[in-house]
């Protein structure tokens, strides 16, 4: 058997005690991680995604013209309101729908590139 030199013990060490370490990290990563929790997680960050790439209104044909409709509804008794589509609340009510309404009748360029993007991005999570 061959006599090691000094470098080739103080790599052994080396190498040696970084395994130990990423051992080590590997073990408390493994009991800490919950994959429940983890998986929550990413449901809420794609819901956040998608409800911010909504229109909130749909292009629908009608009598051979097309036109915008927004999917703000508002319960009984309440000020809120809030989309078919995505699921988003808000505080304005059906205002706020309007408002959505008159912006996307004025920029259907916008219209057609935000509901690509949540169609892509709806596209995405069908498939998680």
């Amino acid at each position: 058997m061959p006599e090691l030199e000094w470098w080739q013990w103080v790599l052994g060490l080396t190498l040696t005690g970084v395994g130990l370490l990423f051992g080590t990290l590997a073990f408390k990563v493994a009991l800490t991680f919950n994959v429940t929790e983890w998986l929550e997680r990413r449901d809420r960050k794609w819901e956040q995604r998608i409800r911010f790439c909504c229109p909130h209104v749909e292009v629908y044909k009608e009598n051979g013209q097309f036109m915008i409709r927004g999917l703000m509804r508002s319960p009984f008794g309440t000020t809120q309101a809030f989309c078919t589509q995505c699921g988003q609340v808000f505080i304005g009510g059906e205002d706020e729908g309007r408002e959505w309404v008159e912006y996307y009748s004025r920029n259907h360029d916008e219209y057609f590139a935000k509901m690509k993007a949540f169609q892509k991005l709806t596209r995405k999570v069908q498939k998680l």
